[in-house]
């Protein structure tokens, strides 16, 4: 079973500008990869990635993985509707992956930026105990209110079913056979 975990960032003034120049360098770069994808009709991975890459990576100063996440979240967007040219709010979520984020355990990240890599601390609810092995896949990083989070998919195991021994008869179920 997949849950998503909402991590609160704990960032000084240089990690949470550094964080805020990446997102807004990531969703510029996608309106521009949007302007393309909508002036070529191309809204598929590989062929918006032969259109873009090399002058996204240039243009924007994006490091590679990054460069490919913001092509791949033009590509989700239009997914859903292609009438129209889409825009990306500068403070949009950027989808992080296992090539530019790491946790470093128990309370760390490592996340890339425009400025390298940062250790950043965060903090969680406690509700349960967090294995950060099982954090699966991708992670989004959004910004609300002033505060970096990290959603992050984590899979956990399934619950036991519980087999119910006994059974409830309702006087609706008496009537209903006769």
């Amino acid at each position: 079973m997949k849950l998503s975990m909402k991590l609160k960032l704990i960032t000084d003034d240089a990690q949470k500008q550094a964080l805020l120049d990446t997102m807004q360098r990531f969703n510029s770069a996608c309106d521009y990869i949007s302007d393309i994808a909508f002036e070529n009709k191309a809204f598929g991975q590989i062929r918006l990635h032969k259109l873009t890459y090399y002058e996204v990576r240039e243009r924007f100063g994006l490091a590679s993985q990054m460069a490919i996440r913001a092509i791949g979240k033009v590509v989700e967007s239009y997914k859903v509707e292609k009438q129209h040219k889409h825009s990306f709010n500068p403070h949009g979520a950027i989808v992080y992956d296992q090539r530019i984020l790491k946790f470093k355990f128990p309370d760390k990240i490592s996340i890339s930026t425009l400025e390298g890599r940062q250790v950043v601390p965060f903090v969680f609810m406690n509700y349960r105990n967090l294995d950060m092995r099982r954090v699966a896949g991708q992670a989004d990083l959004v910004y609300h209110d002033g505060i970096f989070y990290l959603v992050a998919c984590v899979d956990v195991p399934e619950p036991p079913q519980d087999e119910p021994d006994d059974f409830i008869i309702t006087n609706k179920d008496l009537f209903d056979h006769e």
